[in-house]
C-alpha cells in the first residue's frame, strides 16, 4: 500500500489561493469596489464661479418649481463652450428669428446649470422680478441626472460684456418695399411709421439676454400680413390723450400699427 502523500503548508496556501482567486473576481488596484460607489467623498468639491443669468420656472413658463443659471462666462471650459456656441451659431450678418431660436436651444442644452443647495429658495424668488442683471455664482458644479447642477454658496451681481457682434446695432435683412407713413396729429405732433413685411420673429427676450419675465417664454411669430409700426415709442401718459383723435379712423386703414408718438422739432 502506498504512502499517503504529504503537502508542505505552503503549497496547502498556494492551492487556496488558487481556489479562491478561481471564483471570486478582485478589483484591480485603485478601481472603487461595488459597494463603495456611492460612497461620499471625503474631500471638500472645487468651489467655481459661473456668471450668467439667474433665472426660474416663470420664465420658462414649466409647472414645476426650479431656479438655473445661463452660463455666460466663468472657468475655461464654460469660456470655450460659450465661444464655440457664439462662433458656429450668431452669424456675422445678424441674427434672425429662426438663427435666434436654434442659439437659444443650443445654449439651453450646454451652458443651462440647476442650482440646488441652500440658496436655491432665495435665487429661486428673487429670480422673478429681479432677472435684469448679470450674477456671479460661486458652487461647485456637478452633472447628475442628465442636467448639469451648481450647489450655490455664494450669489452677487457682476458686470459681463457681450461679444461685439451681440452689441452690433441690428440692420433689416430685407428693406421696406414701401414709405414710411407719416401721420399729422398736431402743428407739433406727427406719428411716423415703418412698413414691416411680412415674416418670422422670435417674440420675448432670450434667457441669455436679461430677459423680462412678462414676455417668456421666448417663442416664434409668423406675421401673414405687412404692418407699419411707429417708430418711436412713448410713454402711456403721453399716448393716452390721442387715443380719440382723427388719426385713429387713418391708422385704421393702413392695418395694425403700433400707436406710438413722434415730436417734431420745430
Amino acid at each position: 500500500m502506498p504512502a499517503p502523500m504529504r503537502h508542505s503548508p505552503s503549497i496547502i496556501v498556494w492551492i487556496g489561493l488558487l481556489v479562491l482567486e478561481s471564483t471570486v473576481n478582485f478589483p484591480a488596484l485603485g478601481a472603487v469596489v461595488a459597494g463603495d460607489a456611492g460612497a461620499p467623498s471625503t474631500e471638500p468639491a472645487e468651489q467655481v464661479t459661473i456668471m450668467g443669468m439667474v433665472l426660474n420656472q416663470v420664465h420658462t413658463g414649466e409647472k414645476d418649481r426650479s431656479v438655473f443659471v445661463y452660463a455666460l462666462d466663468g472657468p475655461p471650459q464654460i469660456k470655450s463652450e460659450f465661444r464655440k456656441i457664439i462662433t458656429e451659431y450668431y452669424p456675422d450678418r445678424g441674427i434672425d428669428g429662426d438663427a435666434a431660436r436654434t442659439l437659444l436651444d443650443q445654449l439651453t442644452a450646454r451652458l443651462k446649470y440647476f442650482v440646488d443647495g441652500p440658496m436655491a429658495d432665495k435665487l429661486e424668488k428673487d429670480a422673478t422680478y429681479s432677472a435684469r442683471q448679470v450674477m456671479a455664482v460661486t458652487g461647485a458644479i456637478a452633472e447628475r441626472d442628465g442636467r448639469k447642477w451648481i450647489t450655490v454658496s455664494r450669489c452677487e451681481p457682476t458686470q459681463f460684456r457681450y461679444p461685439d457682434k451681440m452689441l452690433s446695432p441690428d440692420k433689416p435683412f430685407v428693406m421696406p418695399e414701401k414709405d414710411p407713413l407719416v401721420l399729422r396729429l398736431s402743428n407739433r405732433l406727427s406719428l411716423k411709421c415703418i412698413w414691416v413685411p411680412p415674416g418670422r420673429f422670435l417674440m420675448g427676450e432670450p434667457y441669455y439676454m436679461c430677459p423680462h419675465w412678462q414676455e417668456d417664454p421666448p417663442h416664434m411669430v409668423t406675421l401673414t400680413r405687412g404692418f407699419y409700426p411707429a417708430e418711436h415709442p412713448v410713454t402711456w401718459k403721453n399716448q393716452t390723450p390721442y387715443d380719440d383723435n382723427k388719426y385713429m379712423e387713418t391708422l385704421k386703414k393702413h392695418g395694425s400699427i403700433f400707436a406710438t408718438l413722434h415730436l417734431e422739432k420745430k
